[in-house]
């Protein structure tokens, strides 16, 4: 027996919506209104078509403006590396005054060095500039005398300076990224073998102020079977080997020299002290 009951169809079956009556149009906030009035003009497809085209030259115009000040900034960072490392590698002689044979070392071994380009500046309490902010390697030329022969003019000065700046000054890393080598000098005495007073009591100093000694000191004595300037030549060697060494630490982040930069040879000097020994021995 067939059902009398009247089929029950669910609601907005059809393809087709009825459109809102004036009642639904007055419950919908003033957001919902203006969506519905830009779904009946289109106006979102056109947007929509508006950000597609213009979006892409926004974006690359953020990124090539991004990309810009990024390439800046690396420059930049580039460029205060490379001073940073031009300062770790400045070479500064340092001799005392007291003798114009002295001044001749000081100068003769820069002349040895010149692959490295030192200064060569006399230790006088003007140049005490030097010091504040040296990332390099300093060399000091100083006499190999006892400390109560030091005088002034040799050196006496500096030593209390350096003193003073620990204990008075507390300025215990006023030399922090300094490296230094000493090399004493006996022109006067028959000694063959250094005293070494001035020399440990400098470097003790040194090192007190955060300065790392690059190599064990030199001496270079008058009474020796090599003449000065062989002696000069063999402490060149090892100063130079030294130096190179120290190098390797920041060469191995940035390689800063250029192909036309001249590197130092040390089988040049070598070859250049034995040819000095040769012509040594033929003038006997």
């Amino acid at each position: 027996m067939a059902s009398n009951k009247p089929i029950m169809w669910p609601p907005d079956r059809g393809f087709r919506r009825e459109p809102p009556t004036n009642l639904d149009l007055e419950n919908l906030s003033t957001f919902e209104k203006i969506i519905r009035y830009a779904e009946k003009d289109d106006l979102l497809l056109y947007l929509t078509a508006l950000f597609g085209v213009f979006m892409p030259a926004v974006m690359y115009f953020v990124y090539k403006t991004a990309h810009a000040k990024y390439e800046q900034y690396a420059k930049k960072k580039r460029e205060e590396k490379r001073r940073e490392k031009a300062k770790q590698k400045a070479i500064t002689l340092f001799y005392t005054p007291i003798s114009a044979p002295f001044k001749r070392l000081a100068f003769d071994l820069a002349e040895k060095l010149e692959c490295f380009d030192p200064v060569v500046v006399s230790l006088v309490p003007n140049n005490l500039k030097h010091f504040r902010g040296y990332k390099g390697v300093m060399v000091f030329i100083i006499p190999d005398l006892e400390l109560h022969e030091l005088s002034e003019e040799a050196g006496a000065w500096f030593l209390d300076w350096l003193q003073e700046m620990r204990f008075e000054a507390k300025q215990k890393d006023l030399l922090t990224g300094l490296k230094f080598a000493t090399l004493a000098i006996d022109l006067e005495s028959e000694n063959d073998e250094p005293i070494g007073k001035i020399t440990n009591n400098l470097i003790k100093r040194l090192t007190t102020l955060s300065a790392k000694q690059l190599q064990p000191p030199a001496f270079i004595a008058k009474n020796n079977k090599l003449s000065v300037d062989a002696q000069l030549i063999e402490q060149a060697s090892i100063l130079a080997e030294s130096i190179r060494e120290s190098w390797e630490i920041f060469d191995s982040d940035d390689d800063l020299s250029s192909d036309d930069e001249s590197e130092f040879d040390i089988e040049d000097l070598e070859e250049h002290m034995d040819q000095f020994e040769t012509e040594n021995k033929k003038d006997k």
